[in-house]
């Protein structure tokens, strides 16, 4: 299996493939697309002790994963994705060690307090994003390992590097 970069403006493909969640009350069930997808971003640190984000990668299913170099090409990849998303559904992405990112993401998108579930200060395990569109869930907190323990539990066919 391989997957194929895509720069942040090349068309996405979504999947139009709903699950249901099992809540009793019809009216409060979420709309999850079928889409398994995962969002990271490197980052490296200057002399002053300041870090920056030099690239964010997000990937859609098992073949798509889409680049950027700026915080803007990933707002405006965020806004191009949301408006592919129907109103009441949502789209899942698993972010290893989702406190780190949400340092950053807190800084292009003003999260309310309702929007974001921590286990205790610094400690992300979820956050939503434009309307309940998009839910980060960080997989370190539900998995409990490290992501080079994490792949090769789920034997992913490209671990991690050290």
């Amino acid at each position: 299996m391989s997957y194929e970069i895509h720069h942040y403006t090349d068309p996405i493909t979504l999947s139009t493939e709903i699950i249901e969640s099992t809540e009793r009350r019809k009216d409060r069930r979420k709309h999850y697309i079928n889409t398994l997808c995962a969002f990271d971003i490197e980052t490296t640190r200057l002399e002053d002790d300041n870090s920056i984000m030099y690239i964010w990668m997000f990937a859609i299913g098992k073949h798509d994963v889409y680049i950027g170099r700026t915080w803007q090409e990933l707002e405006d990849f965020l806004d191009r994705l949301k408006n592919m998303i129907e109103d009441r559904q949502t789209l899942v992405v698993l972010v290893h060690n989702l406190s780190y990112e949400f340092f950053f993401l807190r800084t292009i998108y003003n999260f309310n307090p309702s929007e974001v579930f921590a286990l205790k200060s610094r400690r992300i395990a979820k956050c939503t994003m434009y309307d309940k569109k998009f839910e980060f869930r960080c997989t370190y907190i539900h998995s409990n390992m490290s992501l080079a323990q994490y792949t090769t539990k789920m034997n992913v066919q490209h671990q991690k590097l050290s």
